[in-house]
């Protein structure tokens, strides 16, 4: 139930609670006992629950044909999201959590532009990553670096575009940082918010997360070609319940002995 009592300076878990009517004990489940065919409310009035919270990532930026000193550029890859996954938070029943996920940005920027943020209500909040813009890649929302490609005088084709910083890596050469993986969703371990890919000469393969929520857009190959949209952020929680505790999400299932609630826009989440 979430519930701990403290014995003997050792923190104990209540796994059942039992209340007494007309000598009779009856089981306290979720917070709830029936009273004469009635819900009522029953300690306790909070429980832990785990967060990750993502950020959108950066749009991959266009390529050049125009730009000086050199005649050729290739686009930045777009910074992956911010992310963080926080264990054991306790909140409190009844309450209105808001839930912001930041939308997906649009490639082709041509400034380095702040992608949009994710929040859990005010308590858990991620920046969105940078977008990518010629030749230079787009930092992370965590703060891992993007890389400044190289322009050519000779021709397009040796002209290059630097990789978006990911959640958990910078990037390097046209390959975009790693992003950071989590289980909060179930089964194995899903990566988030991987840096977009430059425009490359040669290809440098994905980074961990790159096709996933809070991803950073890839760049273009071709000098004054589009680059990509990112992806959008993403907020999931999870809490151990025999039964569903709580309303909103655009996803919500059982996994195991858990509840994960999913969101993929905008919405509330109310714990009862």
């Amino acid at each position: 139930m979430g519930v701990k009592i403290n014995i003997g300076d050792t923190w104990k878990t209540v796994s059942d609670i039992k209340i007494n009517i007309g000598d009779a004990w009856k089981t306290a489940a979720g917070g709830w006992i029936n009273i004469g065919d009635s819900w009522k409310k029953f300690w306790p009035t909070t429980f832990d629950i785990n967060v990750l919270v993502v950020g959108a990532g950066g749009g991959g930026a266009a390529g050049s044909t125009t730009s000086s000193p050199k005649a050729y550029y290739k686009g930045g890859g777009g910074g992956g999201g911010g992310f963080s996954y926080n264990t054991g938070y306790t909140i409190t029943l009844g309450t209105e959590y808001a839930i912001t996920v930041g939308a997906s940005q649009a490639g082709n920027q041509t400034s380095t532009i702040l992608s949009n943020s994710s929040s859990f209500s005010t308590i858990f909040q991620v920046k969105g990553g940078y977008s990518g813009r010629i030749s230079l890649a787009g930092d992370s929302g965590n703060g891992k670096k993007g890389v400044l490609g190289s322009g050519s005088t000779a021709n397009c084709a040796s002209a290059w575009g630097g990789g978006g910083g990911g959640a958990g890596a910078n990037g390097s050469g046209s390959k975009g940082g790693d992003g950071l993986s989590c289980t909060i969703s179930g089964g194995t371990a899903i990566y988030y918010a991987g840096g977009g890919k430059g425009g490359y000469t040669s290809d440098p393969g994905n980074s961990a997360g790159y096709n996933n929520y809070g991803a950073g857009g890839e760049a273009s190959t071709t000098c004054g070609a589009g680059g990509s949209a990112s992806y959008a952020g993403i907020v999931i929680i999870r809490y151990t319940s025999a039964t569903q505790r709580a309303t909103g999400g655009n996803t919500i299932y059982q996994d195991g002995s858990d509840w994960v609630h999913v969101f993929t826009s905008n919405g509330t989440w109310t714990p009862s």
